[in-house]
C-alpha cells in the first residue's frame, strides 16, 4: 500500500478527532473553564491549530512541487494558517476585539502579497498589482462576510465542509495536485468536527469574528485552487452562499422593517420562521451543498470555463428558494415551483407596497 495514501489517511483521522475531543472538554460541565462567553471565543482555536500542525507534518511527505502548474511552497501555504493563528489572538483580547476588521484587513493584504507573482498571474490575465489589489478586497469580503454562514444549527461547519470537501474531490479526479486535494481534505475534517458539535439539537454557537477567521482559511484553499486553473470550480462551490447572501442583502435594501436584519434574511433562518426544524433545514442544507460539489466537480472537465458556472449560479438560486419555502412534507417538483413563484410574487408585492407608502408620505 502507498505510505502517502496511509499517512493521508492518518492526518484525515486527527484532523476530525483532536478539535472533537478538544471541543468534547471544552463543552464538558466538568470543566471548571467551561462558559459560554469562553467557548464563543475558543472555538476557532482547536480547529486552527490542528490544521496548522498536521499540514505542516504531511507536507515533506506527501508534497510534490512537480505535480503543480505554478510554484508552491511552504512558506505560501502556512502563512494564511499563521495569520488565521493572529486573527484568533486579535479576536480573543477584548481590548482589541472591536478593532477585528481592520486586522481582518491587513491579514487579507499579507496573503495577497505572500501568493507568488507566477500563480497571481496565472488567475487573472491583468498586471499583477491589479490582481493582488482585487485579491485583497475578495479575501476580505469574504472572509468578513462569511458570518452570515454563522446561523446556528451547523450551518457554518456544513458550509465550510463541503467547500473543502469539493476541493479534495477535485484533488481526487487529478483536477488540482492530490496535496492541495489533501489539504482539502484536512480542513473538511476539522469542520466536520465544528459541523458534529454544533449539529441541532446541540445549543452551540459560534462567534462572528470566529466565523470570519474561518473564512479567511477557507478562502485560502480556493485562492490555491483557483492558481491552479480550477478558479470556476471554486467558485462554483461558493455559489449557495453567495447568492443566499445577495438575496437577504437586497431585502435589506428594501428597508422594509421586517427586513432589516440581514441574517434573519437568510434562506436558512427564514426557513426557521415558517417553523422548519433545526434539523430539516440542516440536513436540507448539506443536500443542497453536495449537488453544488456535483457541479463543481463536473466543470473540472469542461472545456467552456464558465459554462457550468451559470447553470450552477441559476441552481444555487433555486435552491435559496427552495430552502425559504421548505416543508416538512415531501411535495413534488411543481408545487415547489409553484410556492416559489408567489413567494417571489408576494415580495414583490410588499416591496411596491412600501413604495407607494413613501410616495404617499412625500
Amino acid at each position: 500500500m502507498n505510505i502517502n495514501f496511509i499517512i493521508s489517511i492518518i492526518a484525515i483521522f486527527f484532523a476530525f478527532i483532536i478539535p472533537s475531543v478538544s471541543y468534547k472538554i471544552f463543552f464538558s460541565s466538568n470543566n471548571p473553564f467551561a462558559n459560554k462567553e469562553k467557548n464563543i471565543k475558543s472555538f476557532f482555536l482547536p480547529f486552527i491549530i490542528t490544521v496548522t500542525i498536521i499540514s505542516s507534518a504531511v507536507y515533506p511527505f506527501v508534497f510534490d512541487k512537480y505535480d503543480f502548474l505554478h510554484q508552491f511552497n511552504f512558506i505560501e501555504m502556512i502563512i494564511p494558517f499563521l495569520l488565521g493563528i493572529l486573527l484568533f489572538l486579535c479576536n480573543k483580547n477584548s481590548h482589541i476585539s472591536k478593532y477585528f476588521p481592520i486586522f481582518l484587513s491587513f491579514a487579507s493584504l499579507a496573503c495577497s502579497f505572500a501568493i507568488p507573482t507566477e500563480t497571481i498571474s496565472a488567475i487573472l490575465p491583468i498586471p499583477a498589482l491589479c490582481t493582488r489589489l482585487i485579491v485583497f478586497a475578495a479575501c476580505f469580503l469574504f472572509s468578513y462576510l462569511y458570518r452570515y454562514t454563522n446561523l446556528g444549527g451547523a450551518t457554518l461547519g456544513t458550509q465550510s465542509a463541503t467547500i473543502a470537501l469539493g476541493i479534495s474531490v477535485l484533488g481526487l479526479i487529478g483536477a488540482i495536485p492530490s496535496f492541495l486535494g489533501l489539504l482539502g481534505m484536512i480542513i473538511c475534517a476539522a469542520c466536520f468536527s465544528i459541523m458534529v458539535a454544533t449539529y441541532p439539537p446541540a445549543n452551540k454557537s459560534i462567534s462572528d469574528n470566529d466565523a470570519s477567521c474561518l473564512g479567511f482559511i477557507i478562502f485560502a484553499l480556493l485562492l490555491w485552487t483557483a492558481g491552479e486553473q480550477a478558479a470556476s470550480c471554486a467558485a462554483i462551490f461558493t455559489l449557495y452562499f453567495i447568492t443566499d447572501f445577495i438575496w437577504a442583502l437586497a431585502l435589506r435594501l428594501t428597508f422594509i422593517e421586517q427586513y432589516s436584519d440581514i441574517k434573519e434574511n437568510t434562506s436558512y433562518r427564514q426557513a426557521l420562521a415558517q417553523g422548519i426544524s433545526p434539523q430539516v433545514a440542516t440536513s436540507f442544507l448539506c443536500r443542497a451543498q453536495i449537488l453544488i460539489i456535483i457541479f463543481g466537480s463536473f466543470q473540472a472537465y469542461n472545456s467552456q470555463p464558465h459554462s457550468l458556472l451559470l447553470i450552477s449560479a441559476l441552481v444555487s438560486i433555486w435552491l435559496t428558494f427552495k430552502m425559504r419555502n421548505l416543508s416538512e412534507n415531501n411535495k413534488t417538483i411543481k408545487d415547489l415551483n409553484k410556492e416559489v413563484l408567489e413567494d417571489l410574487q408576494a415580495r414583490i408585492n410588499s416591496i411596491k407596497q412600501y413604495s407607494n407608502k413613501e410616495e404617499d408620505n412625500q
